[in-house]
């Protein structure tokens, strides 16, 4: 029996799945790799978060943080705009990326 199993039948706490496909596996990696580059992004200042970037956001999007003043959501409000600065970002180089197909080498992959 694998450790989480014995943790299963011994009805002890879990946090996560017990298995993982690896489809899941694969996206919560992709998904820790793209936090990890917002974060790298914002230290080097590729992506800013001056507070004037930040109050120019809120006030961009001001339906987005409906009753709270920007002192109050400085935080969503700098989430909201590193994700929106991150896929601009994503958009534009996938826009320009040169993307070859080679087709016998994609027609060879199983797919179940």
């Amino acid at each position: 029996m694998r450790d989480g199993d014995v943790a299963v039948s011994d009805h002890q706490v879990i946090y996560g799945p017990v298995r993982c496909t690896e489809s899941n596996y694969f996206t919560y990696v992709l998904n820790n790799l793209a936090a990890a580059l917002r974060e790298r992004l914002t230290e080097t200042r590729a992506i800013t978060t001056s507070d004037s970037a930040l109050r120019s956001y809120f006030t961009a999007h001001r339906g987005d943080f409906p009753h709270q003043s920007f002192a109050s959501a400085r935080d969503e409000v700098r989430q909201a705009h590193v994700l929106d600065r991150y896929q601009a970002m994503i958009d534009r180089l996938e826009g320009s990326a040169p993307v070859h197909v080679h087709h016998a080498v994609f027609d060879a992959v199983p797919v179940n």
